[in-house]
């Protein structure tokens, strides 16, 4: 889990205390009381670092990597472990495939790459697809919109887009919606029909 936190610096009464002497198994009330850090599992007598519901010495309160002390900063956990925004740059954060910043937090995984949520947009409108699908042409993501007015192929029928993954019928050099390839005199649907060309006009059989 990964968690950005600030540790807070806490100091603890030393004050000698007596003990208690028991035969019970349970903890006594001073044993009870002791503080014990994180890392040393030894007591703490003093000052003490308090983060996570945790406590540390604060000498021992350091980067697990390069063992820079990390009080009265912020640090990233990662696995258990504690590391400052450097170390963590280096060993573990992914980089953007669009501004090549390291990314902290949310991510998006497309393309075979890691993305800032506000760096995957598409490629014309730079609008964020929130949650919407997308079509990829030349390994760039495209919003259905500028997709269809950049790369879409203009039906003859119609007039209209024949957007990404939409059935079509190419004849005489022309590109028609499935629905709209029909015959220029009788419109009879003709996918899959035999057809004439004649005057620049598709026809049917009974119609040429």
């Amino acid at each position: 889990m990964l968690q950005r936190v600030i540790a807070k610096r806490m100091a603890k009464d030393v004050t000698d205390q007596p003990r208690n002497e028991t035969n019970s198994s349970g903890p006594t009330a001073t044993e009870e009381d002791k503080l014990v850090c994180e890392d040393c599992k030894s007591g703490i007598r003093g000052p003490y670092v308090s983060a996570l519901g945790k406590i540390w010495h604060p000498e021992h309160f350091v980067c697990t990597k390069c063992t820079k002390t990390l009080q009265n900063c912020g640090f990233i956990e990662e696995k258990g472990k504690r590391f400052c925004q450097s170390c963590y740059e280096t060993h573990f954060a992914r980089e953007c495939k669009k501004c090549h910043k390291r990314i902290f937090g949310n991510s998006v995984s497309a393309l075979d790459a890691f993305w800032h949520p506000d760096c995957f947009v598409c490629a014309v409108c730079n609008h964020s697809f929130d949650g919407a699908g997308f079509i990829v042409q030349d390994g760039l993501p495209y919003c259905e919109s500028d997709y269809n007015v950049k790369f879409s192929i203009k039906c003859r029928g119609c007039d209209g887009v024949i957007g990404a993954g939409q059935s079509y019928v190419e004849a005489a050099n022309s590109s028609y919606h499935s629905v709209c390839f029909k015959c220029y005199s009788c419109s009879a649907r003709l996918e899959n029909s035999k057809f004439y060309v004649s005057g620049g006009n598709i026809k049917c059989v009974q119609c040429n």
